[in-house]
């Protein structure tokens, strides 16, 4: 998941934040992590956001860089604000669409 709290996690906690399948309890998360990613995970704390989605809040061991984990996952600050950019273009586009159907 990627926002600019997620950012700030990342460089400051160490923490990188996933959407996971919501019967996926905390000790399964972390054992999936650690598999795929071979990082150490020390903790990780669970939320469910109001639309029902589960997202985990993963902290690694300070030998294992949150950051670098996101280079490799393909997440970067020019990624994310690539994103906002272009969601920002096109409400602009579609506000200026409706502006011009309704005169």
């Amino acid at each position: 998941m990627v926002t600019e709290n997620t950012f700030d996690l990342i460089e400051d906690q160490n923490k990188l934040v996933f959407i996971v399948e919501r019967k996926a309890n905390k000790y399964q998360i972390k054992a999936a992590i650690e598999k795929l990613y071979q990082v150490k995970v020390v903790k990780v704390n669970t939320l469910i956001t109001p639309r029902g989605e589960k997202k985990a809040f993963v902290k690694l061991h300070p030998n294992n860089s949150a950051a670098d984990l996101a280079i490799k996952l393909g997440i970067s600050k020019s990624f994310s604000f690539s994103i906002l950019f272009l969601n920002i273009f096109l409400f602009m586009r579609i506000l200026f669409i409706l502006v011009f159907q309704l005169n």
